[in-house]
């Protein structure tokens, strides 16, 4: 293959790889909705001897009881403000207890925590998965068209292609590609020189500028910083190597 095949076969790659992880990403996310994960945390259920419409009662009342709390906790949860202090006892429901209701709801906020921190874990390893793969098939990429053994950064590979091509990445789709390396670092590290460079240029992306003993769950604005975001700057990155191509 000549310089421009190799460059091109680059960009269908990265387009097929993209789709299959967005596919595999909303999968796997139909079942961490807030309806399924309420329905997860729920520390009680109608028993399998009641009918279909007895069930369905059940369920209306059980919702009744415990949304108004899990989507007061959740909004919680999600800004980042809060921790998990301890786990709740499990409840006996054949022992009497006059807090029976208040017991249920921390259990159930238990449960509601820890689905939670899987799908914000999950949103933040298929960030990380659209990361990883785009940066390593621009070092194949380079490999092949450099003979260049030593594995790049995404950005001296991105810096390498642009001069080899002479092609030139808007500074908006780098700055951005920039910031989600800080992100997955601050994700995987918590405080560092990633932590310090968002809390100093892109503040407006943190629910706190305070990690809570360094675990660096929900610190994110998820409606800012998520799959979908990454999922188009990659798209708008090759893009733009084609637009320069053609």
């Amino acid at each position: 293959m000549n310089k421009s095949d190799l460059l091109n076969t680059f960009t269908e790659k990265v387009k097929v790889m993209n789709r299959c992880i967005k596919k595999e990403y909303e999968n796997i996310m139909t079942d961490y909705s807030d309806e399924k994960i309420y329905k997860k945390s729920y520390p009680i259920k109608a028993t399998k001897k009641a009918t279909l419409e007895q069930s369905i009662d059940v369920e209306k009342f059980i919702q009744e009881i415990f949304n108004p709390s899990l989507n007061t906790i959740s909004k919680l949860i999600d800004s980042g403000f809060i921790e998990w202090a301890y786990a709740s006892q499990k409840v006996d429901l054949n022992v009497p207890d006059e807090d029976l209701l208040k017991n249920l709801i921390y259990e159930c906020c238990d449960k509601l925590y820890v689905l939670k921190h899987i799908k914000y874990n999950i949103s933040m390893n298929f960030i990380m998965q659209l990361y990883l793969f785009l940066e390593r098939e621009i070092n194949i990429l380079i490999n092949k068209v450099g003979n260049i053994q030593q594995r790049k950064t995404l950005f001296s590979a991105i810096k390498y292609i642009e001069l080899e091509y002479n092609i030139e990445i808007s500074k908006d789709v780098k700055s951005k590609l920039n910031l989600y390396r800080n992100v997955i670092n601050v994700h995987k590290h918590g405080y560092g020189d990633s932590f310090n460079e968002i809390q100093n240029n892109y503040k407006h992306i943190l629910n706190s500028n305070i990690i809570i003993n360094n675990d660096p769950s929900f610190i994110f604005k998820m409606e800012i910083i998520n799959f979908h975001d990454i999922y188009e700057l990659i798209d708008n990155f090759i893009n733009e190597i084609k637009k320069n191509l053609n």
